[in-house]
Order: structure tokens, then sequence, then C-alpha cells
């Protein structure tokens, strides 16, 4: 005998449908008409864990076509979702949250990488303009310092050459 919920085969997460669907109205209403009457109703899912506990009776009111994710608080590591909802597309959704939120994080870290980098090289940048302007700076003194000298020089010797000749 087979298990009931082996009736289903594994499906890859990649592929599966996001359904989306809320019932609440339809189910709502079918409530209040049991309510009404007095019928007796027996809630399915899938009816894939219809054998667990005793027997349920009543009206089935299928609960199957009742799905989707309501929130998902991935900090709280909270997730509500519709009643019909499979874990199988439970699981392939959060899969796919996750994939989504590492390929946004790497694409993030790339780009402050990026920006880091950039302001490296402004910096740098910045530090080897400021170390040429000190270098032309010292460079610009050292002529004139040595054109001064040269002029005293020049000055001295012309007083001597003036001594010497009186």
């Amino acid at each position: 005998m087979t298990h009931p919920q082996d009736q289903y085969p594994p499906q890859d997460a990649r592929t599966l449908p996001t359904r989306d669907h809320d019932a609440s109205e339809a189910l709502l209403e079918r409530v209040r008409q049991a309510a009404a009457t007095g019928t007796a109703l027996r809630l399915v899912g899938s009816g894939s864990k219809g054998f667990y506990g005793r027997p349920v009776a009543g009206e089935t009111l299928s609960l199957a076509e009742h799905t989707g994710i309501v929130n998902y608080d991935p900090v709280e590591l909270v997730v509500t979702v519709r009643a019909g909802t499979r874990l199988a597309e439970l699981q392939a959704a959060l899969n796919l949250k996750r994939a989504k939120q590492a390929e946004y994080e790497a694409t993030l870290n790339a780009h402050r990488q990026r920006e880091e980098m950039e302001l490296l090289r402004a910096h740098n940048n910045r530090v080897l303009q400021e170390q040429y302007h000190q270098e032309v700076m010292e460079w610009q003194e050292y002529e004139r310092q040595r054109h001064l000298n040269a002029q005293q020089t020049a000055k001295m010797t012309f007083a001597d050459d003036l001594q010497l000749r009186e």
C-alpha cells in the first residue's frame, strides 16, 4: 500500500509555480451556510494526512485552493501562509527569496567595494597631488634661494672689485 503523501512526486523548487489565491470570501460563505444549516464540516488541505487520528465526520471543505504567502518577515523568521499552501511551494518561495536576497547582497557588496576603491583612488590622487605641489613649492624655494645667493655673490664680487680698483 502506498503512503498517501507519496502520491505527489517531488518537484524541483526552481520550477514550482507561485500560486496566490485568496479564497477567504468563498470559504467564509461556505462556513456561514454550514452554520446556518447545522452541517458539520471536515476541513481538508491536500488530504495527505487524512489517515492520522480518528476519522472525522462531516462535509468536506477543501482548503487546497486557498494558497499564497500572506506575510514574510525574514528578520523575525516568521512566515504566514494561507491554509492550502503546500510546504513544497512555501520552501520554493523561501528559497527564491533567499537567492534573490543573496544576489542583492552580492550586488550591494560589489557596489560598496567599487565605491571604496574609487574613494581610495581619489584619496591617493589627492595625496599625490599634494606631494607634487609640495615638491614644486620646495623646488621653487630652492631656485629662489639659489638665485638670491647668486645675486648676493655677484654683489660681493662687484664690491670687492670696486675696492680693489680704488
